[in-house]
């Protein structure tokens, strides 16, 4: 891309102007370069506040420790398997558990993805 900058005037009513003004106030970027990002990738910039940032970290970071936790229920099973004294009782009971803790908090971090999203539209 060509590093020459041109100018060009627009003409808008104001309540455009002042959409203009807050949605790129949202991405924190200029009114320009909210344009520009509209031209190259002809749709919206998506980017995080920190504090939405946060929420979405502090989920990844819930469904690490879940993740984690099955890993290691999954690594008892084989072991157990192996050696021929595996015991599913208690284990099945425990991977449920998480199984459906898993599933309602990735419907959680959906949840507010999607609400993130409409927020920022």
């Amino acid at each position: 891309m060509s590093k020459q900058r041109y100018q060009e005037n627009l003409r808008l009513r104001k309540e455009d102007k002042d959409l203009l003004t807050q949605l790129a106030s949202r991405e924190n970027i200029t009114k320009s370069e909210y344009i520009r990002n509209l031209i190259r990738n002809q749709q919206r910039v998506f980017t995080l506040s920190s504090e939405e940032f946060g929420v979405l970290k502090k989920e990844f970071a819930k469904l690490s420790l879940l993740g984690s936790n099955l890993n290691q229920i999954s690594f008892h099973m084989n072991k157990g398997a192996k050696q021929g004294d595996l015991d599913l009782g208690g284990y099945v009971k425990e991977i449920s558990e998480l199984y459906l803790e898993l599933q309602d908090d990735l419907s959680k971090v959906r949840a507010q993805i999607v609400k993130l999203s409409q927020n920022k539209g």
